[in-house]
């Protein structure tokens, strides 16, 4: 069996004359943990967007285990791939058990949707996902009410009920303090080793990159100046990444 899993050739994407990713192709394998990394600007959300079906290639293509990803429909999608973004697409106002069964949307009928915004739905689901992520007690409250760090851990919750093979996440810690950061980039990726996910993670922070991942991967101006496991990343290749003339 293959463990290839995404497959992405010859990506390219541009908004008006801005290039933003350029003839780009990788491949992730299943289990895997990548961190994207690079300058602002590099192409690092773009690409996670495109990967998420959120915007559309100007050519090139994206395959989720061997299939086009234009070929999946909303629900068939949502199995494979979920997204925590960095407003992380939370409804402040409802109560944080609403926003985590949010994840089983693509699986419910709208009445059932409606009527579990009143009497949530799979409830022991919703508060296993909680559990997990540390924050079981919180369930009642107002999702507005929580901190940074404990709305993340509700986005993280949401992923667990909605549970797709491949997890993205878009700077998923730039608004938190380190010592917060640190703590929710622990349990995503631990999340992600023992329920086998795949995950693929933009991230601002090298120290980070290094600390949570397993390989990582060098955006700059759309194109891919590196694509290595983490141990092997040296001063030289973040030297070329981040400096804007390299003598």
């Amino acid at each position: 069996m293959s463990r290839e899993v995404l497959r992405i050739e010859n990506i390219s994407k541009n908004y008006g004359k801005i290039e933003t990713l350029s003839s780009l192709s990788l491949v992730v394998e299943r289990g895997e943990m990548v961190a994207l990394i690079g300058p602002s600007g590099s192409g690092k959300s773009t690409l996670l967007n495109l990967i998420g079906h959120l915007i559309a290639a100007d050519s090139g293509n994206i395959y989720v285990e061997g299939k086009s990803i234009d070929e999946f429909n909303n629900r068939a999608l949502a199995k494979k791939i979920g997204m925590v973004r960095q407003n992380l697409d939370l409804v402040p106002q409802l109560s944080v058990i609403n926003n985590v069964l949010a994840g089983k949307l693509s699986d419910w009928s709208f009445i059932k949707s409606l009527v579990s915004l009143v009497f949530p739905m799979e409830k022991e689901l919703a508060l296993s996902a909680l559990r997990k992520v540390g924050i079981e007690d919180k369930y009642t409250q107002q999702t507005s009410k929580l901190s940074g760090g404990e709305q993340q851990r509700v986005a993280l919750a949401r992923l667990l009920v909605q549970n797709p093979d491949i997890v993205l996440a878009d700077e998923p810690v730039s608004s938190l303090d380190p010592a917060r950061a640190e703590d929710v980039l622990s349990l995503m990726s631990s999340i992600a080793r023992e329920e086998n996910k795949t995950l693929v993670a933009s991230i601002h922070s090298v120290e980070y990159a290094r600390k949570f991942f397993t390989r990582v991967v060098g955006l700059r101006n759309g194109r891919i100046e590196f694509d290595m496991p983490t141990e092997k990343l040296t001063e030289r290749e973040l030297q070329i990444l981040y400096s804007l003339e390299v003598g």
